[in-house]
């Protein structure tokens, strides 16, 4: 597993649209908006 597979569990279709808008020659802006989990040993902080 990769370090990106790590950060983006469970979100192959995500980071596959990151990496395209990222690698783009275009100018591109993503804005994201939710809430942020940070799991730590199994314990939700």
């Amino acid at each position: 597993m990769s370090a990106d597979e790590e950060v983006l569990i469970g979100r192959a279709k995500e980071l596959s649209l990151l990496d395209s808008l990222y690698h783009s020659d275009k100018f591109e802006m993503l804005l994201v908006h939710g809430r942020r989990r940070v799991v730590v040993g199994g314990v939700s902080a």
